[in-house]
C-alpha cells in the first residue's frame, strides 16, 4: 500500500468522509489492428482490434475527491511513501 501525501488542510477538513482517488496515467497500449478502406470515399484507416500488449509509463497526476463534499484537490505526486 502506498500513501500519497497532499495538501494537509483540505485532507484535514474530509477526514472520515466518503474519498476516492482518480489516478491519471500514461500508458503504450499496442492494438492489432487491420487497415481498411471506406465504403463511401475510399480513403483508408485503421481498425482496432484486440489489445496486444500495455506498459506503464508513469503516473502524470492524482485527485483526491470528497463524495461527501463533492470538492476535488490535486495531490502532490512527488510524496509518494511505499509502506
Amino acid at each position: 500500500m502506498a500513501t500519497i501525501g497532499g495538501t494537509q488542510e483540505f485532507m484535514a477538513a474530509h477526514m472520515g468522509h466518503k474519498t476516492s482517488i482518480s489516478m491519471l496515467e500514461l500508458s503504450d497500449v499496442r492494438y492489432i489492428t487491420e487497415i481498411c478502406k471506406l465504403h463511401h470515399d475510399g480513403s483508408l484507416c485503421v481498425s482496432l482490434g484486440e489489445k496486444d500488449s500495455e506498459e506503464w509509463v508513469q503516473n502524470t497526476g492524482a485527485y483526491l475527491y470528497c463524495h461527501d463534499c463533492q470538492v476535488e484537490e490535486e495531490l502532490n505526486l512527488g510524496e509518494v511513501v511505499e509502506d
